[in-house]
């Protein structure tokens, strides 16, 4: 609903000329929700696997994808996007000591 909302204002601002910097940073905006002290890890229930299965993800980057003439997103998320997503987007993997570890760092010696 953050996400969506947020997207929602910039839009608006678009649309009707208004003031807006055109970028939006998100975080975590595809995670279903989940109650923080019961169930904050483990298997996914059965409502979540649905959700997870409906396609939501693909069709949220489509429709960045649409919205990109007028507005960029930085998007901080914990799943790997849609594959389709690297033919039209920078994606960069963050991850412990295997991967890239941020976008800052020394530079090689």
């Amino acid at each position: 609903m953050n996400a969506a909302f947020k997207i929602g204002v910039l839009v608006y601002c678009r649309q009707k000329q208004l003031p807006h910097p055109g970028l939006l940073v998100l975080d975590s905006l595809l995670l279903s929700y989940r109650e923080p002290l019961k169930s904050r890890h483990g298997a996914l229930s059965d409502d979540e696997k649905t959700i997870k299965a409906s396609g939501v993800k693909q069709h949220f980057f489509a429709y960045l994808k649409e919205t990109t003439e007028f507005a960029q997103f930085i998007i901080i998320e914990n799943e790997p996007p849609p594959s389709e997503v690297d033919s039209y987007a920078k994606v960069y993997a963050f991850v412990g000591e295997e991967g890239r570890k941020g976008f800052f760092g020394s530079a090689p010696a």
